[in-house]
């Protein structure tokens, strides 16, 4: 999708940062060279659902949600940072969390903070 057909969809962004723009106070699209979408980010949020296969992702636990796309790709088997960010290339998804939970019982990091889908091969490069 071009720039132009994002912001007639949802307005002009809120911020900018290089070639990310924000919407919806958590909405993040990365343009690309060209000014077309090559990946979009989902912030938990009221206003959107990053649903996959009937399930909200914010809104199962990262074991579930990692359990759950496990089942349509495979992981990125180089990623650094396993355990924060999850990334299935074939599916072209990524799940992300800054912290990890110390414990079962510690909520914090318990949930993806980030949903992304980004265009075809992008997680190649």
């Amino acid at each position: 999708m071009a720039r132009a057909s994002v912001y007639a969809a949802l307005g002009e962004p809120e911020y900018r940062n290089g070639n990310r723009e924000c919407f919806l106070s958590g909405l993040m699209i990365d343009f690309d060279k060209a000014g077309t979408v090559e990946f979009i980010e989902m912030a938990r949020s009221e206003k959107f659902i990053a649903d996959f296969d009937g399930q909200n992702l914010h809104g199962i636990t990262a074991i579930e949600a990692v359990a759950l796309m496990s089942k349509y790709g495979e992981l990125e088997e180089d990623d650094t940072e396993t355990g924060y960010s999850y990334i299935y290339p074939k599916l072209q998804i990524s799940l992300w969390r800054g912290i990890l939970p110390e414990n079962e019982s510690d909520e914090n990091g318990r949930y993806f903070e980030a949903i992304g889908v980004a265009r075809d091969g992008y997680f190649d490069a």
